[in-house]
C-alpha cells in the first residue's frame, strides 16, 4: 500500500460461504494498518478478542528477513502496537535465500507479557541433509539440495520454535508533567502542582509505587511527592490519577531536575516525568531612612544672683540618750527592682516533615538523601536504618550534612541483581533541632521506594 501499510480486507459473510449458503463474498470496508513498512504473514485471533500479528518484509525474494511480531485489539481506529519480542533466524540456509516464519500456533488465553507463543516455517531455502543428495534429487548450490525441491515428501523437513511475548502488548500510560517551578524563594515550600497519569492503552493499568530520582542525586531532595492517586491503583482504559509535586528549594539561584518515577505494567516496567524548578534568592531590604535629629537650642547661661543673707534657726542640744535605729525590713525588693530574677524567655515546639530520597549511582551504591524543612543540613547527621530486599543484613549508616551512602557489594548482597528494581526501606528516628526560641521536632519515619541498582 502507499505509504507501506499491511492490507486487510474482511468477507463480512465468510460462515455463509464456508456453509453453501451463499455463492459470493461480500467485502467490507478496508483496513490500512501501520506495521513499519512490513506485510502480514498471519493474524491469529484469541478467545479474549486480542490480535497477534506476524509481519515480514514485503518483498518475496528478500535476502535478509526482517520479521516482527505486533499486537492489535481488531479495531480500525487503533493503532497495532510493535511488540520487543526477538524472533529467532534461520539457522541452515544453504543459499542466499533465507527461511522466513510463516504461521502461527495456537494463541494463549491472554496476550500478556511473559506469555508463550509457537511459530512455524517450512524451511524451504534449507539444505537438511549433506551431500551425497537423495537418489535423483537436483542440485541447487553445487553440493546440496534446498528442501523445497526434495521429491520424497516424507523426508521434507519443517521447523517450529516458541518465543516469549514482550513489550506493551496493549498497556500504555500517558504522563503529564506540570509546567517548571519558575522563582521560588530558597527556604519557602511551593504550592503543590499535579502529574498526571493517564491510561492510553486498551488493557487495565495497574501502577505501583511511586517515588523521586535524578541522576546527580542532588535535586530530588529540592521536591516533594505529597497526596496523589496513582500508588497502588489500576486505572481503566482511559481513566486518570494524580500526584502532587512540591518545589522546597535550598540552594539560591540554581536550577533542579528530578524525575517522577511511577511503576506499572507499561513496557519497560516505569513511566517517568520530567520536573524542573528555578530558585531565587530571598530580596534584601534597604534600611530604613531615619531623619536626622533636630538641633537642641542654644544653653543660655542663668543670670547670677546673689542669695539673701538668712541668720541660722536656734536649735536646742539634743537630749543625752541611746542613738535610735531604724531597723530594717527584710524580704521586700527594692524600689530600684535590683534583686528581682530575669524572666526566661518562652519556646515554641514545631513539628517538622522530613523527606527522603534513595537514587542509584554507579558501581551498585545507593545514596540516601533526607531533609526537613527549617532544620541546617549541618544539624541532618541521624543514624539511619536502610533494608535492601533480598539482602539478609540491615544497613546503619550515619547522615553527613543530610546524606549518606551505601554499597550493595559482598556475599551478602549477590541477590541484588543489577538493571532491575530493588525494594529499600528507609527507617529515620525521632530527633529534635533547637533554633533559637524554637524547637523543631521530627517523628519518626519509615519510607520505602523502589530503585534500579546500577553496575
Amino acid at each position: 500500500m502507499p505509504g507501506g501499510k499491511a492490507l486487510i480486507v474482511p468477507v463480512e459473510n465468510i460462515q455463509a460461504l464456508t456453509r453453501g449458503q451463499a455463492t459470493k463474498a461480500q467485502f467490507g470496508e478496508p483496513i490500512e494498518l501501520a506495521l513499519g513498512g512490513h506485510s502480514i504473514r498471519e493474524l491469529r485471533r484469541n478467545d479474549a478478542g486480542e490480535y497477534l500479528i506476524l509481519a515480514g518484509d514485503a518483498v518475496p525474494d528478500a535476502r535478509s528477513v526482517d520479521q516482527s511480531l505486533w499486537y492489535w485489539d481488531g479495531r480500525r481506529e487503533t493503532a497495532p502496537q510493535r511488540l520487543t519480542t526477538e524472533l529467532p533466524h534461520d539457522i541452515e540456509p544453504c543459499t542466499l535465500q533465507t527461511g522466513a516464519w510463516e504461521g502461527i500456533g495456537e494463541l494463549p488465553d491472554r496476550l500478556d507479557p511473559g506469555a508463550q507463543v509457537r511459530l512455524i516455517m517450512d524451511q524451504g531455502y534449507d539444505c537438511m541433509y549433506a551431500p551425497p543428495n537423495l537418489p535423483g534429487q537436483p542440485v541447487t548450490d553445487g553440493t546440496r539440495t534446498e528442501n523445497k525441491d526434495v521429491t520424497q515428501e516424507l523426508v521434507r523437513k519443517s521447523r517450529t520454535d516458541t518465543v516469549t511475548l514482550s513489550g506493551a502488548l496493549g498497556f500504555e500510560a500517558g504522563i503529564r508533567a506540570p509546567d517548571v517551578f519558575v522563582d521560588q524563594l530558597v527556604g519557602t515550600v511551593s504550592a503543590p502542582r499535579q502529574v498526571t497519569v493517564t491510561n492510553t492503552g486498551i488493557k487495565p493499568l495497574v501502577l505501583g509505587d511511586v517515588s523521586l530520582v535524578d541522576e546527580g542525586a542532588r535535586s530530588a531532595a529540592e521536591f516533594r511527592l505529597g497526596d496523589g492517586t496513582c500508588e497502588g491503583t489500576t486505572l481503566a482504559v482511559d481513566a486518570s490519577c494524580t500526584i502532587d509535586v512540591r518545589f522546597a528549594p535550598t540552594q539560591a539561584n540554581a536550577t533542579s531536575s528530578a524525575q517522577v518515577v511511577v511503576e506499572g505494567n507499561v513496557e519497560g516496567g516505569r513511566a517517568t516525568a520530567a520536573l524542573t524548578g528555578n530558585s531565587v534568592a530571598a530580596p534584601v531590604e534597604d534600611p530604613p531612612v531615619v531623619d536626622p535629629p533636630a538641633e537642641d537650642p542654644p544653653v543660655v547661661d542663668p543670670p547670677v544672683v546673689d542669695p539673701p543673707v538668712v541668720d541660722p534657726p536656734v536649735v536646742d542640744p539634743p537630749l543625752p540618750g541611746p542613738p535610735l535605729l531604724t531597723p530594717p525590713v527584710l524580704g521586700l525588693p527594692s524600689p530600684d527592682g535590683a534583686g528581682k530574677r530575669p524572666e526566661r524567655p518562652a519556646r515554641t515546639t514545631l513539628p517538622v516533615r522530613t523527606a527522603v530520597s534513595v537514587t542509584s549511582l554507579k558501581g551498585r551504591k545507593l545514596q540516601l538523601a533526607v531533609s526537613a524543612r527549617g532544620v541546617p543540613r549541618a544539624q541532618l547527621g541521624q543514624r539511619l536504618t536502610v533494608r535492601v530486599k533480598g539482602v539478609e543484613r540491615a544497613f546503619s549508616v550515619r547522615l553527613k550534612q543530610g546524606r549518606a551512602t551505601i554499597s550493595l557489594a559482598g556475599r551478602g548482597a549477590r541477590a541484588v541483581r543489577t538493571g532491575r528494581p530493588v525494594s529499600v526501606s528507609v527507617s529515620l528516628p525521632a530527633f529534635s533541632v533547637t533554633s533559637g526560641t524554637t524547637i523543631l521536632r521530627a517523628a519518626k519515619a519509615t519510607k520505602t521506594v523502589r530503585v534500579t541498582v546500577r553496575r
